[in-house]
């Protein structure tokens, strides 16, 4: 009879052995898998908020493009803001693919949204000093540049001073115009080519050549004007980049501390 107490005595105790490193066993596995979960949530965390400091840095480099651009007129601006364009798309594509909490995603959508809308605005801008003319030999510059330099040796040739001097007073309106955008130029342009289309009627130029001449001044005066046009559409449009752009600046701000 005592050796059976004996044998349950260490029944008990066994089992409750057994019971206890059980129980360990199960804290272990179970301290364990949340360890592993947390350190997988800090890894996303920190891979996240690595990512955002990538954003952050391309949007700020995407405005030192434009700024660039808009001040050098210099089309390699370009070409680097839309490679920095990509990696600001890349890299919120990352952040949307890593979450599935959805105040995140709306906000990363915003982000995106906005983004696009001042990369927008800036292939606008981009694509109106294109048609001007990033150089005075090219676009509507260029354009402008060689129709009156043609005019000019035509006028050289035949001796025409009255008319040269008028001519080079539309060529002063021009680069004023371009110097200080004051729509006056635009009239007074208008008032040159009055003058100059009264002193070649009167000229002893041939009929032919009185002809070639005005078609070309005319020519010169239609592209001014479309010069002047889209130049004074670029001073509004150019600022608009930066209220585009500062739409995002507190959405980013609020994804960075979410």
């Amino acid at each position: 009879m005592e050796n059976l107490k004996i044998r349950s005595q260490i029944a008990v105790i066994s089992l409750t052995i057994i019971l206890g490193f059980s129980i360990t066993g199960a804290i272990y596995l179970f301290s364990q898998n949340f360890l592993k979960s947390a350190l997988g949530e800090k890894d996303k965390a920190v891979s996240a908020a690595n990512v955002t400091e990538e954003v952050k840095y391309y949007f700020l480099n995407a405005r030192r493009n434009e700024k660039d651009f808009v001040i050098r007129l210099d089309g390699k601006y370009v070409k680097k803001h839309a490679a920095t364009t990509e990696k600001v798309t890349d890299r919120l594509h990352q952040l949307n693919d890593t979450y599935s909490d959805s105040e995140i995603k709306s906000l990363i959508g915003q982000v995106e949204s906005t983004f696009i809308d001042y990369v927008d605005q800036f292939k606008r801008v981009a694509e109106t000093w294109g048609i001007i003319g990033l150089t005075p030999k090219t676009g509507l510059r260029g354009k402008l540049r060689q129709t009156v330099h043609s005019v000019e040796s035509e006028l050289k040739k035949h001796d025409q001073t009255e008319l040269t001097v008028t001519m080079l007073m539309m060529r002063r309106h021009e680069k004023d115009f371009l110097m200080r955008l004051d729509p006056k130029y635009v009239g007074r342009m208008e008032e040159r080519l009055n003058e100059f289309t009264e002193q070649l009627q009167r000229s002893n130029l041939t009929s032919a050549t009185k002809s070639v001449l005005g078609e070309r001044m005319q020519d010169y005066h239609d592209s001014f004007n479309e010069l002047a046009k889209l130049r004074l559409q670029l001073v509004p449009e150019t600022a608009k980049l930066s209220k585009v752009f500062a739409i995002s600046t507190p959405i980013f701000e609020k994804l960075e501390k979410r």
